[in-house]
């Protein structure tokens, strides 16, 4: 990562989701966001919503089964 800052609108509606990901001015104004920060949160979403992914197939998975096996006893 480098420690690129992006500037505009952007930063302003990113300072009110995540103010701590962004560079305010004297005035309060958001005038920068944080890319390296914004990267490691994104990472990190990505990996939580990875296991939510992973734990629901299980449950997809297991439900079938239960299915087959009711299927089967009929």
């Amino acid at each position: 990562m480098n420690d690129t800052r992006r500037f505009g609108g952007l930063a302003e509606w990113w300072g009110d989701v995540t103010p701590e990901q962004v560079s305010f001015d004297e005035q309060g104004i958001a005038d920068s966001i944080e890319v390296d920060q914004v990267a490691t949160t994104a990472l990190g979403a990505v990996g939580a919503l990875s296991r939510k992914l992973t734990a629901a197939i299980e449950t997809i998975d297991s439900l079938q089964s239960r299915l087959e096996d009711l299927e089967e006893v009929q």
